[in-house]
């Protein structure tokens, strides 16, 4: 089985202070992987190194997603990505996600045809999002987030925190999903506190502890608070 993610020799520094220590990790295609660790630990510095927000970690670190390096503009099309925050721009939600869409190369028909078929997934209205982002609940937000990185079909989809701010209902619909895309091909990397809840659909595991990696594969761990 091919690997969609290979992180290799990642060293990451701010000033004398060691943030990530040699990470090496890899993902095969077709999981759920849980990205597990403390606060503090260097999940969202690994993150932001793998979607490119962080460019000058130390020479001799390389990232590849799908085989090609995240540094190519090609990988912005493999990659979704749902950050931890619910921050979105004030606009109608529609726009936003057409946006988004038509970003990553989608016709403009074939981006609605899409958004129509995420929001079915979530139990979301389409209706609903004419409605200004600003309008909206977190939860709500999240879950306009959580179908923005859904777009495109991308072979990564990376989560931070991805339920947050959901209400259990929505929870149970988006784990639903995630499971039933991991069976036609679309991984998934969730940096998450909640054990209990990701452990049930997991089934690839990275840990981290003060910037090193502890344990890669299929063995789930207990993380202490």
């Amino acid at each position: 089985m091919a690997n969609i993610l290979e992180v290799k020799n990642l060293n990451y520094t701010i000033g004398k202070i060691k943030i990530l220590d040699n990470v090496n990790f890899y993902i095969p295609s077709g999981k759920i992987c849980a990205f597990l660790g403390r606060n503090g630990a260097g999940k969202s510095t690994t993150i932001k190194c793998i979607l490119g927000l962080i460019r000058n970690y130390d020479n001799g670190g390389g990232i590849t997603c799908n085989g090609e390096f995240v540094s190519s503009p090609v990988v912005r099309k493999f990659i979704g990505y749902v950050p931890e925050n619910d921050a979105l721009p004030k606009m109608s939600a529609f726009n936003f996600l057409l946006e988004q869409a038509m970003y990553i190369g989608l016709s403009r028909n074939d981006a609605i045809k899409q958004i129509k078929c995420l929001c079915r997934a979530f139990d979301f209205s389409y209706d609903r999002l004419q409605i200004s982002t600003n309008h909206f609940s977190s939860g709500v937000k999240k879950t306009i987030i959580l179908i923005q990185s859904l777009l495109g079909s991308p072979k990564l989809v990376i989560m931070d925190e991805p339920t947050l701010s959901l209400d259990f209902e929505t929870r149970l619909l988006f784990y639903k999903l995630i499971t039933k895309l991991k069976h036609k091909g679309i991984s998934f990397f969730i940096s998450t506190h909640n054990l209990f809840e990701i452990k049930n659909f997991a089934d690839w595991y990275v840990s981290i502890k003060d910037g090193r990696i502890t344990n890669i594969g299929t063995k789930k761990l207990k993380i202490k608070s």
